[in-house]
């Protein structure tokens, strides 16, 4: 039991040391020293948006090059 208490000492002196390392880090790199949750949240969200933007616009370049390849008579019509 002893021991638990002490690692579970020891973890939270690491935590709390990253913690403030965090801090430091975001400070000396211009930004607001605690995490913006809803922002993170926010910005991840468009990622994935935009992601699927890209998704859906490769997906009609493929049908374009189908449709010259098959124009040009290099591909057969899969009909």
């Amino acid at each position: 039991m002893m021991t638990l208490l002490l690692s579970c000492g020891k973890l939270n002196q690491f935590f709390q040391r990253v913690s403030e390392e965090l801090v430091h880090f975001r400070q000396t790199n211009g930004r607001s020293p605690y995490i913006n949750f809803d922002k993170e949240q926010t910005l991840e969200n468009k990622l994935k948006e935009k992601e699927e933007e890209r998704l859906q616009l490769a997906q009609k370049l493929i049908g374009l090059c189908a449709t010259v390849l098959k124009a040009a008579g290099i591909a057969k019509s899969t009909s």
